[in-house]
């Protein structure tokens, strides 16, 4: 594609929507490329001019010209890798530190205008070309702040079939190992079909299910949602000038994971909560008003921890709060630990208040900065040996709290209290509010109270008021950042001798008045009941049944939590008798006082992490017996079920389910077995959560319910599955699947129906349903491997206990697939049209014929003109037959005479002796060469002796292999273009043109080497 055409149909419709939303509602510049190309060089991913006028218009009278182009060289000389991303990040968000040329100091050069946005120029532009050593890349669409490509869009068409977001999402990772210059600045991509836009930070790892979508076009209200127009809510929501300039400062951070350079990202809720809190602490701190708290209400796995950190930086960084103090406060040393541990590795510079004294004098001292602490250090500092110290200590502490102090003066002093549900409230709380009176007050929680004695609402709302942001457990469900969370009741009966029982207690309590004795009845709750061993041991045994049965088949671990430490010990004893030793770890809190069947289970600290990141990433622990610790705050999205053993009520029931609802592939939802009866009675149980109970737990028996809808749902599809057997299997996949939309809906809901029953087999409810079942997943296989080839493997990879169930099945093998996966071969297609030729073609012949020349038109249609036509030809036919399916012997005839053509054309390379790989060379030499065609296939005979110890089987996913053999090629291609004495600009314009296309038909057909 030439610089300056006109844009192709799908392009027009495929970009232009971001194109016309960003210039002509969001203010952004658009220069076409036929315009742009006049000012850049396509070696260069800047356009140097832009950031020339920029850097000299926003550090007016700190640089030179001649200092601007040192910068812009600086900019370029950066590595291009992640770390040259990180690089100019920290250079973006901070300023670059130069001396300027004749300078004895060094100034703080600023790339952005943070302060005044219309100093800075946004421009768009689409097909931006660009090129790096031998490749050449042209992404859809590219944002441009100051001259400074910040922003890559890769889009589809929804009109064509083969341009899908798994298309752009692979095209965004070429363009990343092709042409890194580009990406050592950008900041995020951007994908879309029109139905869907997803973003990702740059060289985010990210699998395309885990990119984001960013649901909420804030602070902008628009008149349509995500669902119904993603496009526009994305483009305002996160290209805005002021959103797009806001995320680039705020909102991207670099940290190290396993030793790994990672690029994390907002999300739009923390966006959202994050500049609500930043907004109310502003406009009071200006007085322009008076409210001082707000409650952020997300729901567990979405990121509180994240929303905590960009509010403390984007505060922090206000120039207009004056230096202000951000006092971070959780409830736990471990929760404390965690965000120390987040705050440390996006290598952000936080002071962690350790003990009581040292809170103290912090807040004495009146510190400016962020303050990490919990808030059981809010309290009188305990007596010490030295007298001296604990006196002052104390007079500091009573000087906090009488109001008098500065710090209480101050108004730009901001608390964000996690886990405020239960953090805030009793002696240490208003302690807090006492030392730090004159703060601003914000809580995050994701389980708040409202009970008469402790509201959430109240504690941290201005009248009026019920929260300053909210973020649902059923919207983080539906935007794949938690799973559903399934539960199934398993109560365990217990047998009461009751007059054994009684005379028992009466011989034991003679003694006691009757008030007494009842009181003392009353405490025999079921705590007690469920740390009886007896008990324990058999409910162990049903967790070691169910965990092999269900859960471990399928990669995924799981927590027991039991009553007290007590029943840890039991559990781990009595699983122990049934799964291997290593599967198992008890975690609990050390006493100093534990006896010995306590004591061996002790563990430091280092042993908990280095356990917890076994879980998280090892082999074993499977399982982790636990009563308290790891019940809230803990993240393992390998973490599927939980077996409850311990009675849980409200915020602490929803806190300690939500460890089994972070996302990983394959993870449909988690699941949590109820042996207690804490889900006895939901609603009661979940207070006032009721309207959120959809969203918080599914019983076990709507999976049941869910399975019977889709197999009814299919079987009413199917219509006649009962006639399906091995003779009519073929006829019918055809029959019924030949409509490309019918064909979707089928596969969409049978592979929901096959997750289901990969959950919930070998459960007894399944039994009436297996035959059909069965019947259905034959139909399945056969049309995967019919029309999908190597798409299918991931069916035959994923549903394991299906495929067990149906290999073990007599009836599956009476229905047992006709359809192996076709490869083209011309021995086989001249058979199949011999046989049609001769009238011996039944009905699963002519199948298999349409399907043979179905898949060669597919993979050949964008090989040369006579491919292309006949490719056509075959298409239209192939339709024909798809909307005529029991009249498939009509068309015999014209099936065999485009057999004979597949066959004439597969049959010509055998007469240059080449393989059909080497002619489609051949082909292209003889095309764009212009030689004749013994000449071209000397060519390609002598590039192969070249290339074929270089081209070793997967050398096209080795960058070292893949650039090696692009250079031989371009050198190669070089050659025999001098020979044809062009004038060297032609020359240069004829090689760039070929040399990609060339390059590319030997990655798409030697992938396995040129042998």
């Amino acid at each position: 594609m030439g610089e300056g055409r006109m844009p192709t149909p799908e392009e027009r419709i495929s970009e232009y929507p971001f194109i016309n939303i960003l210039s002509k509602e969001l203010g952004w510049e658009y220069v076409p490329p036929s315009e742009l190309k006049k000012e850049r060089d396509y070696n260069s991913a800047l356009l140097k001019d832009r950031l020339m006028r920029a850097l000299l218009r926003i550090n007016a009278g700190k640089i030179t010209e001649e200092d601007a182009e040192q910068i812009i060289k600086k900019l370029e000389y950066l590595p291009h890798t992640i770390e040259g991303n990180r690089e100019f990040l920290e250079i973006l968000k901070n300023g670059l530190s130069f001396k300027p040329r004749g300078s004895k100091f060094h100034k703080t050069i600023w790339l952005i205008d943070y302060e005044n946005l219309e100093n800075n120029e946004f421009l768009v532009t689409r097909q931006f070309y660009i090129k790096e050593g031998e490749n050449r890349r042209r992404p859809d669409i590219v944002l441009f702040i100051n001259g400074i490509p910040v922003v890559v869009i890769e889009v589809k068409s929804p009109t064509t079939e083969s341009e899908t977001l798994e298309v752009a999402y692979h095209q965004i990772k070429d363009y990343e190992s092709a042409v890194p210059k580009l990406f050592v600045f950008n900041q995020f991509n951007i994908i879309s079909d029109w139905t869907e836009v997803l973003y990702a930070p740059t060289f985010s790892d990210a699998p395309l299910d885990m990119w984001g979508r960013w649901k909420d076009p804030y602070p902008y209200k628009l008149d349509v949602t995500y669902d119904e127009d993603p496009i526009r809510v994305t483009a305002y929501g996160m290209l805005s000038k002021e959103n797009l300039i806001d995320i680039i400062r705020n909102f991207i951070f670099f940290r190290h994971e396993k030793n790994k350079l990672v690029k994390i990202m907002s999300r739009y809720m923390q966006f959202r909560a994050t500049n609500k809190i930043h907004d109310r602490v502003l406009r009071t701190y200006l007085g322009e008003d008076n409210k001082k708290t707000g409650l952020i209400w997300h729901t567990q796995g979405s990121g509180k921890s994240l929303t905590m950190f960009f509010t403390a930086w984007k505060l922090y960084r206000t120039e207009e709060l004056d230096n202000p103090t951000i006092v971070i406060v959780v409830d736990r040393d471990n929760l404390e630990q965690q965000m120390f541990e987040t705050f440390q590795k996006h290598k952000f510079n936080v002071k962690r208040a350790s003990s009581i004294p040292k809170l103290i004098e912090m807040l004495y001292n009146d510190e400016r900065g962020i303050i990490l602490t919990t808030v059981q250090k809010f309290q009188e500092p305990r007596e010490s040996e030295d007298k001296e110290r604990t006196r002052r200590y104390r007079e500091m502490f009573e000087a906090l709290k009488s109001g008098n102090h500065p710090i209480n003066k101050r108004q730009n002093v901001i608390v964000l209290t996690d886990e405020s549900h239960r953090s805030q409230y009793g002696i240490l709380a208003i302690n807090m509010r006492a030392m730090l009176s004159n703060a601003f007050i914000f809580g995050f929680t994701g389980t708040p109270i409202a009970k008469d004695e402790r509201n959430t609402f109240e504690k941290f709302n201005p009248p009026g008021e019920l929260y300053l942001d909210r973020y649902s457990i059923e919207e983080s469900i539906k935007d794949g950042f938690t799973v559903p969370i399934y539960y199934q009741y398993k109560g365990v009966k217990y047998k009461v001798d009751k007059e054994l029982a009684d005379k028992l207690f009466e011989s034991e309590f003679w003694m006691l008045d009757e008030e007494t004795k009842k009181k003392l009845q009353k405490k025999v709750d079921r705590r007690l009941l469920l740390k009886l061993r007896k008990r324990i041991r058999l409910v162990a045994k049903d967790i070691a049944e169910h965990y092999q049965k269900y859960i471990e088949p399928l990669g995924f671990k799981g927590q027991v939590v039991a009553v007290n430490r007590w029943a840890c010990a039991y559990y781990k004893e009595e699983l122990d008798k049934y799964l291997p030793p290593e599967w198992s770890e008890v975690v609990f809190s050390p006493r100093d006082d534990d006896p010995p069947e306590l004591e061996k289970y002790h563990k430091s600290r280092e042993e908990i992490e280095e356990i917890v990141e076994k879980f998280r990433h090892g082999d074993t622990p499977k399982l982790l017996i636990v009563t308290n610790m790891l019940l809230t705050g803990f993240d393992a999205p390998v973490n599927q079920v939980m077996y409850l053993d311990k009675y849980l009520r409200d915020h602490n029931l929803l806190q300690a389910i939500a460890r089994v609802n972070r996302p990983a592939p394959g993870k449909e939802f988690g699941l949590v077995i109820d042996y207690s009866g804490v889900f006895e009675n939901l609603k009661e149980v979940l207070n006032f959560y009721q309207e959120d109970i959809k969203g918080v737990a599914y019983n076990y028996d709507s999976l049941k319910e869910g399975f019977k809808n889709l197999y009814n749902e299919l079987v009413e599809f199917l219509g006649g599955i009962d006639q399906v057997n091995k003779n009519t299997l073929d006829y019918f996949v055809i029959n019924y699947l030949r409509d490309p939309v019918k064909a979707k809906f089928f596969e969409e809901k049978y592979q929901q129906l096959a997750k289901l029953f990969e959950f919930i087999s070998p459960d007894p409810f399944l039994a009436p349903y297996l035959d059909t079942y069965k019947k259905i997943t034959a139909i399945y296989k056969a049309y995967v491997r019919k029309y999908k080839g190597k798409k299918g493997r991931k069916f035959r990879e994923y549903y394991k206990k299906t495929e067990k169930i149906i290999e073990k099945s007599v009836e599956a093998k009476e229905i047992e697939d006709k359809f192996p996966v076709i490869k083209f071969d011309v021995d086989y297609l001249e058979k199949l049209s011999s046989k049609v030729e001769k009238g011996e073609a039944n009905d699963s012949k002519l199948i298999d014929l349409t399907v043979v020349l179905k898949k060669w038109s597919e993979r050949n249609k964008n090989k040369g003109p006579a491919y292309q036509k006949l490719s056509e030809r075959i298409e239209k036919l192939i339709k024909r037959i798809y909307e005529n399916a029991e009249k498939i012997q009509e068309f015999s005839k014209q099936l065999h005479e485009l057999a004979q053509e597949v066959i004439e054309i597969e049959k010509e390379p055998m007469k240059y002796g080449l393989s059909s790989e080497e002619f489609l060379l051949m082909s292209f030499l003889h095309e764009k060469l212009g030689v004749d065609k013994q000449t071209a296939r000397k060519y390609v005979l002598e590039l192969k002796e070249e290339l074929k110890d270089k081209m070793f089987s997967g050398w096209t996913t080795r960058e070292s292999a893949r650039a090696e053999v692009e250079q031989s090629v371009r050198l190669f291609l070089l050659v025999k273009l001098a020979e044809r004495n062009l004038e060297p600009s032609e020359l240069e314009r004829t090689l760039d043109t070929i040399h990609h296309e060339f390059f590319e038909l030997l990655v798409e057909n030697f992938d396995e080497g040129w042998k």
